[in-house]
């Protein structure tokens, strides 16, 4: 019994010797690359401290890849800066498109910025008629891609509220086409009719009438 004992005991040895012999340089090298490619080993060794560092490094080797990944797909979703401009939208393959609206096409033709101008001239001008839609059509195609539509802001996102999922949403990006004029009521300094014009617009506003001009 005890030969039996002792034998077991120097083939337990023999067997953890081999396991270590294994782990050779190119095996090193093996191992290494297929923990970065998430993958296993061929061979389980019987040391404890070589389990533990094996173990220690293919969840290492997770770690990294989770973080990664992640990483990846955060880049991927970004929405892209490459439009910051109306000189990049000009320059740019995206098709222009226009609120169906009367002073939509005097804005853009009396516009004092040149960028605006050029934008008439190279993406819109020559689409004639076909360059304006209905705020429904025109947000319809935003969606499908390559094109940008100019829209007045109150009109655009409620339909954007309506038809775009969240993911969708996040990646509109706004630019400027033009600057409005500022509009105002004029009166002589000090008048009387100043807080009467005051009241008045406020309750407009109140009541919705500005919205319903907006749409």
């Amino acid at each position: 019994a005890l030969l039996l004992v002792a034998l077991r005991a120097v083939l337990q040895r023999t067997r953890q010797r081999d396991d270590l012999a294994l782990f050779t340089l190119p095996e090193t090298l093996t191992f290494a690359l297929g923990t970065l490619c998430q993958q296993g080993f061929h061979t389980t060794p019987g040391v404890t401290s070589v389990r533990l560092v094996m173990f220690s490094t293919l969840l290492a080797s997770l770690f990294v890849f989770t973080a990664y990944s992640a990483k990846i797909v955060a880049i991927l979703q970004t929405p892209s800066d490459a439009l910051r401009t109306i000189d990049d939208l000009t320059r740019s393959p995206i098709t222009i498109g226009v609120q169906d609206t009367t002073y939509k096409k005097v804005y853009f033709l009396e516009s004092p910025d040149e960028s605006t101008q050029q934008l008439y001239r190279r993406k819109i001008l020559p689409q004639g008629e076909r360059a304006y839609h209905s705020v429904v059509d025109g947000i319809a195609r935003v969606r499908t891609g390559l094109f940008a539509f100019q829209v007045e802001s109150s009109s655009g996102y409620d339909i954007i509220r309506q038809t775009f999922t969240e993911r969708e949403k996040c990646s509109l990006k706004e630019i400027e086409a033009f600057k409005l004029p500022l509009v105002a009521v004029p009166m002589r300094k000090n008048s009387g009719y100043r807080e009467l014009f005051a009241t008045r617009l406020r309750w407009q506003r109140e009541v919705g009438l500005m919205s319903r001009e907006r749409r």
